[in-house]
């Protein structure tokens, strides 16, 4: 993937000081915004953790026994 942008063009009726708008090119490849989604989903599958430990840790059976009084 490449992403091409201008923020402007150059222009020829210049402003009195010398004052020039120049164009910005940006190019990146794939592997950046590859990384970034990789970086993304590991935050992500890291945050499950403890709320995962917590489920893991119920007792459904007592649970279900103590509503049911």
């Amino acid at each position: 993937m490449i992403i091409h942008t201008k923020a402007s063009e150059t222009r020829t009726d210049r402003p009195r000081g010398g004052a020039t708008l120049r164009g910005v090119h940006l190019v990146i490849g794939a592997i950046p915004p590859l990384l970034a989604v990789a970086a993304v989903v590991a935050a992500a599958a890291l945050s499950q953790l403890p709320a995962g430990r917590l489920v893991q840790r119920i007792d459904v059976a007592r649970v279900v026994r103590e509503r049911a009084r």
